[in-house]
C-alpha cells in the first residue's frame, strides 16, 4: 500500500519550516497549567457527557487547545520525518 503525499493543513510555511515555533506559540498563548487541565477536563466531559456544564468560554478554550494539539501533531511529524531522514 502506497502512502500519498503529507499535507499540512494547520501549519503555515514558517512553522513548517520550524515546527519548534508551534510548540512555542501553544505554551505562550495557554501556558502548562492550562494545557494540563483543559485535555483532562475535556477527556471527563467526553467520557462521562457532561458537555452542556461548560460554559462559551470553556468551550472555546476547548477548540483553541484542539487547534494547538492538531498543529503540534503536524509539528512533532516534520520532526520525526526530519529525524527519520537524517
Amino acid at each position: 500500500m502506497t502512502q500519498s503525499p503529507v499535507v499540512y493543513t494547520t501549519l503555515s510555511p514558517e512553522e513548517c519550516a520550524d515546527p519548534a515555533i508551534v510548540i512555542s506559540e501553544l505554551f505562550l498563548d495557554l501556558g502548562l497549567p492550562i494545557v494540563k487541565q483543559y485535555m483532562w477536563e475535556g477527556l471527563k466531559a467526553t467520557v462521562s457527557g457532561t458537555f452542556y456544564h461548560l460554559s462559551k468560554r470553556e468551550r472555546e478554550l476547548y477548540l483553541i487547545l484542539y487547534e494547538h494539539l492538531e498543529q503540534l501533531v503536524e509539528a512533532a511529524h516534520i520532526l520525526h520525518e526530519q529525524k527519520r531522514t537524517q
